[in-house]
């Protein structure tokens, strides 16, 4: 494949799976994998919910992020250096957080809540080994999609092998991608994701 062509594709998938829609996916998955969690909304009020995470944890980050290219504070949307990555990280957190409190305001089952709880730690945590070492953003936040899956088909006893299965395959489409673009080290790309899965893993366990 011409190699300019496989970095293009790498950059559509890495623009596609970007790590900001991962709260939206992770709580589409909740909700449509076949538990009792289907049952506690109607599709009207899941709909909202959704829009409430896409609204919150993708637009408003996404948002800061335009609006700091425009300005000139980062050179890309990349953000190829430690320090653009500083202020995104820290409005992404707080965008988290805040759509976490919103959402305790609302009464649903604590494994909506223990999901955000777990995004929120490893964005704290990505924001921390950033001031030292660029890690995976993209690895974080499909790690912990996959550590979702995990824990709720340890909390609820469901057989999500076939979604485990497709998550994993997806991952790794996605880990290439970013190792294709030159953005991080292999070092780099476990660190993420072993950051997101085992900050919801380890919630999932608790709860």
């Amino acid at each position: 494949m011409n190699n300019t062509f496989s970095v293009r594709v790498a950059k559509v998938i890495s623009y596609a799976l970007h790590p900001l829609i991962m709260p939206t996916l992770g709580m589409i998955i909740l909700f449509q994998v076949n538990t009792y969690l289907s049952l506690i909304l109607t599709p009207e009020a899941r709909g909202l919910l959704y829009l409430l995470v896409f609204f919150n944890t993708f637009l408003i980050p996404l948002s800061v992020s335009f609006f700091m290219l425009k300005k000139g504070y980062i050179r890309s949307l990349h953000m190829d250096t430690i320090g653009e990555r500083k202020i995104p990280l820290l409005v992404t957190a707080f965008a988290y957080t805040f759509t976490y409190y919103l959402l305790r305001k609302i009464p649903l089952t604590a494994v909506i809540y223990v999901s955000l709880m777990g995004a929120i730690m490893a964005v704290v945590i990505h924001t921390l080994i950033n001031l030292r070492w660029k890690i995976s953003a993209h690895m974080t936040g499909f790690g912990g999609l996959l550590g979702i899956v995990f824990g709720l088909s340890y909390r609820m006893n469901l057989n999500l092998t076939w979604l485990i299965g497709t998550l994993f395959i997806v991952g790794g489409i996605l880990a290439a991608s970013r190792l294709k673009i030159t953005d991080h080290t292999p070092a780099q790309i476990y660190t993420g994701f072993f950051n997101g899965f085992l900050c919801q893993l380890l919630l999932f366990f608790l709860l």
